[in-house]
Formats: C-alpha cells, structure tokens, sequence
C-alpha cells in the first residue's frame, strides 16, 4: 500500500511538473515582444521574448537562376525539442519577380509536400500586398509568406512540428508586426 501511495504521488508531481511547465511556456509566448531591426535590408519585425533570434549577413546565400539569395534572420522556440520545435526564417532574394520568389520558395521544400492553393494577403503595419501558402510535409507544416518590394523579395517561413491555433496567433502577430523602415536620404 505504502509502495502504490509513493507511484501516485509521483504520478501526480510529473504532471504538476508538465501542467506548469506548459503555464510557463504559454504565458512566456504571449507576454513581452522583442523587435529585430535590420537596417541593412530596411525590415523590422517583433518576435516572442521568450525566443532566440539569429541574423546573418550577406554570404550565407545559395545561387538560384544566377542570384544569390539566402538567409537573412532565424527566430526559434525550444530548438533542441525535436517534438515542440518552431522556427521562422526570413530570406531576402535580390528579385522583383514573384515567379522566381515563387519557384526559390517551392525548391525549398521537400518533394513530398501537400500545399493549399496560393493567396494574395496583405501584412505588416503597411498592409504590404504578399503571397502566402502552407505546406504539409512529413516533418511538419510550413507557412511561407512573399513579399515582393521595388528592390528584392522577402520569403518568410514559419514551420512547427506540431502547428497549433496558439503558434498560429504568434505567427500572426510576427507577420502583423513586419514594417518596412523609412528610407533615410544621404
């Protein structure tokens, strides 16, 4: 009897344990926002607080129809949580043509994905007129944001292993927040 109270009573700890550890996680994902500002590229977006953000500079680009294009900013909650992984990459692509956005964007994903058909949005604080689509993949679901500027594209993806109305609602404030800085004269 003194052995079945001890398994109960850890029983109820690991999932006092877990039910906090969500509270946390949750609250931390809807509280303070952070903002990245890259001057270089002329972006600014916020991102939960309780993420990491990474940028990288101009080099870490790969060559697509002879223009180089890569990776530019990576946000990330619980990376070394293969089961509660999300991540946002944010690409810039010296191309004013959607079609090559497109083609770079779709090159990007596996073979074997399921996608929806292709929407015009509008996001930002600017209402800045993009593409969107999600792909279903064996690792997860994908949501790919294109906006095409006078200058080059942005591609956004938003990816999670287990994609969810509350990691949606993160994406959606991300995508609300996105803001072209104004262009300083010199």
């Amino acid at each position: 009897m003194k052995m079945l109270r001890k398994i109960i009573a850890f029983g109820i700890l690991i999932v006092l344990i877990i039910i906090g550890y969500q509270t946390v996680m949750r609250s931390l994902s809807y509280g303070d926002w952070e903002t990245l500002i890259d001057d270089e590229l002329g972006y600014k977006m916020e991102y939960p607080a309780s993420w990491s953000a990474e940028t990288f500079p101009a080099g870490f680009e790969n060559m697509h129809r002879g223009l180089r294009m890569g990776i530019r900013a990576f946000f990330y909650h619980d990376l070394f949580i293969p089961i509660d992984t999300k991540t946002v990459s944010l690409y810039w692509l010296p191309t004013t043509d959607p079609e090559v956005a497109l083609e770079w964007g779709n090159n990007r994903i596996e073979n074997d994905r399921k996608s929806t058909a292709l929407q015009k949005v509008h996001v930002g604080s600017g209402k800045y007129p993009a593409l969107t689509r999600i792909y279903q993949t064996n690792d997860g679901t994908r949501r790919v944001v294109y906006i095409v500027t006078h200058n080059g594209s942005f591609v956004l993806k938003f990816w999670a292993k287990n994609y969810t109305g509350e990691l949606e609602t993160i994406f959606d404030h991300m995508l609300a927040s996105f803001e072209f800085l104004p262009v300083s004269s010199q």
